[in-house]
């Protein structure tokens, strides 16, 4: 059993909650299943109320009676200004409630006022296309109660690790958790990733080391155990190029056994071995091991980095990650190239 977790993310996908079964091979060869929890509580909406605004008093749509005198609306209005018995006007409701809105917007206004002349900190206005991104200047800032991870939480290391770029020894390592199917895991890939691999890796600052996230349902999970066959052959970045060039709308049309079979046949894979490790329970356990890490730190949407035991969450500009990265080197006391 994968625990999932949901929530709002700057510039990441997001998964849904509850608790999902994953297996593989159920509906057919090369398939991945995964069963939401059928007892997770739903959402509702309820019809508002609706009002009628501006009227004084109730309308009474039935047509006038022959015994009601012409002065009918002005002895109606007598009425109302009658007399309570302590001798105190009786106000109509809708004016009081008319007198209450008016305060209030006084009240919101002397608000606003106020917090406008407050001083403001670094936190960064929304932005109109998406949630606001945490501040460029300090991505991986942590609160004194909560100190920066170990510098190598989470990496591997591992010599020969088909899923990782860069020196083995480099001295800032970013451990990646992302979907295939993220749209902002694609903007990652292909518009911030080959120049940090331009600018770090291949200078021997940086060293990239992905995990699976597969937060987007069934076929996430297929695409993640499709990367994780290619891995076993050293063709896994071939795998995550042609995957995101593909786009999420195609991949998904080519999630299935014979489409992945083409695939790796077209990146030069030895099929056979391909297709038979889209059957390997073994890669969903990696797949589902992964993933479970991720959950337990809390990650709540992909992509998600740790450099050196700072957090970035999200497709952030190059620039956060830029600075995160010469930030851990010279922690490290490594002077960039």
């Amino acid at each position: 059993m994968v625990p999932r977790r949901s929530g709002d993310v700057p510039g990441g996908c997001q998964g849904y909650a509850g608790v999902v079964e994953v297996s593989v091979g159920r509906a057919g060869p090369g398939t991945v299943e995964v069963h939401p929890r059928p007892d997770l509580p739903g959402t509702s909406s309820l019809p508002r109320p609706r009002t009628r605004i501006g009227m004084s008093h109730p309308v009474d749509p039935s047509p006038p009676r022959a015994d009601v005198p012409a002065d009918h609306s002005s002895a109606s209005s007598e009425r109302r200004r009658s007399h309570d018995e302590t001798g105190h006007t009786r106000w109509p409701l809708p004016r009081i409630l008319l007198l209450a809105l008016a305060l209030g917007l006084v009240v919101i206004a002397l608000t606003s006022w106020a917090l406008d002349d407050a001083p403001t900190g670094d936190v960064p206005a929304p932005d109109a296309t998406g949630p606001a991104a945490p501040a460029a200047t300090d991505p991986g800032a942590t609160t004194a109660d909560e100190p920066p991870l170990p510098v190598d939480a989470f990496a591997t290391r591992e010599p020969g690790d088909p899923r990782a770029l860069g020196d083995v020894d480099a001295p800032v390592v970013m451990v990646e958790w992302a979907d295939f199917l993220c749209t902002f895991c694609a903007r990652f890939a292909q518009d911030t990733e080959p120049e940090l691999i331009r600018r770090y890796v291949d200078t021997g600052v940086l060293r990239i080391e992905w995990r699976d996230l597969p937060f987007q349902g069934d076929d996430a999970w297929l695409a993640a155990i499709a990367g994780q066959a290619a891995a076993e052959q050293d063709a896994f970045w071939e795998l995550h190029e042609r995957f995101f060039e593909l786009g999420i709308s195609e991949l998904r049309q080519q999630l299935d056994h014979d489409s992945l079979l083409a695939i790796a046949a077209d990146l030069g894979l030895d099929v056979e071995a391909f297709g038979a490790a889209l059957e390997d329970p073994e890669l969903v356990t990696r797949v589902g091991e992964e993933a479970q890490v991720a959950y337990d730190l809390g990650v709540r949407g992909t992509p998600a980095f740790i450099i050196n035991g700072r957090p970035v969450m999200g497709a952030q500009p190059l620039e956060v990650f830029a600075g995160a990265i010469e930030q851990a080197a010279a922690d490290q006391g490594v002077e960039l190239p």
